[in-house]
């Protein structure tokens, strides 16, 4: 959407494609009317999510006929986006496909076990022994994302942060810092796992393991692009064992220990039932038959 659509606009459309804002701005200021609307299309939700739009999505499907026919698309169904299918949508049906796991011929993929409360060091000591001259760290949140770059740049590292409580201009200029290779470290959240193609990056980190496993596809992607060379390294905590060992499950490439037998030993010591207050919503989501009893169910616990 562009200034043009004032122009378009008053003589109607089949389609209309925009971001969340501004269709809320086009609504708000009478130029746009969906009441008519009967298909629905929200693709990445779970971006839009990371990026703070879930609340204009729904402002935006309030507006439209209740006849209308939804199709979500989404790399991941955290439980916000996972709410807002059963809210919206009338018996949806779901279909999965294919993982986009990356090329494993030129993706070294490593792992190290640590401590939550030692990561940060773990981090440095990987930034000093590999040395890589471009880098992604994932986090798991916005203020994560945000507090270790500030930590980084305090120890003076050349990173920034990128998520979604920065305005779009601030995104963008981050991002054209970091293609031109005027930033070492980008710390980011799952905001950057997609839809960005950067041949200079030669390590991802992951500062957490993702919750799902598809997000790990998506992050270490992130490098050894177009035939190039790459490698990841993912720091597991004791808590994030079960998360990590479902993608080990997952993938085809073998992820190899960081420091050998050690990062062996620790792991085998691990206990890979653990119970952490973080996964309580989706054991709850399992043990209920459908999703409205389990929010029922959530409320009464």
């Amino acid at each position: 959407l562009n200034l043009s659509i004032f122009e378009l606009l008053p003589h109607g459309a089949q389609v209309i494609v925009g971001t969340p804002g501004r269709i809320i701005d086009l609504i708000d200021r009478g130029n746009l009317e969906l009441a008519d609307v009967k298909y629905v299309v929200l693709d990445e939700a779970d971006t839009m999510l990371d990026m703070g739009f879930i609340d204009d999505v729904e402002y935006i499907l309030r507006t439209v006929s209740p006849e209308k026919q939804i199709s979500l698309f989404s790399a991941t169904m955290p439980e916000e986006i996972t709410r807002l299918a059963y809210r919206y949508m009338d018996n949806p049906e779901t279909v999965l496909v294919d993982s986009d796991e990356p090329s494993v011929e030129t993706l070294d993929q490593y792992y190290t076990v640590v401590e939550q409360t030692d990561k940060l060091e773990a981090l440095i000591d990987i930034l000093k022994s590999e040395k890589p001259a471009s880098t992604i760290v994932f986090c798991a949140t916005k203020h994560q994302a945000h507090k270790l770059a500030q930590e980084l740049y305090r120890r003076f590292y050349n990173a920034r942060s990128l998520h979604g409580d920065l305005s779009q201009n601030q995104r963008d200029h981050v991002m054209s810092l970091f293609r031109a290779k005027k930033i070492d470290i980008l710390v980011a959240t799952n905001l950057a796992s997609r839809g960005i193609d950067i041949p200079h990056v030669d390590c991802i980190i992951n500062y957490d393991v993702p919750k799902q496993a598809l997000l790990y596809f998506h992050r270490v992607g992130r490098t050894a692009r177009a035939g190039g060379s790459g490698s990841s390294i993912t720091l597991v905590s004791s808590f994030e064992v079960q998360d990590f060992l479902k993608i080990k499950k997952l993938t085809s490439a073998d992820i190899k220990p960081l420091h050998k037998d050690a990062d062996v030993q620790a792991l085998q010591r691990l206990p890979h039932q653990v119970i952490c207050p973080s996964y309580e919503p989706r054991s709850r989501h399992r043990r209920y038959g459908s999703f409205k009893e389990w929010q029922r169910g959530r409320w009464q616990n």
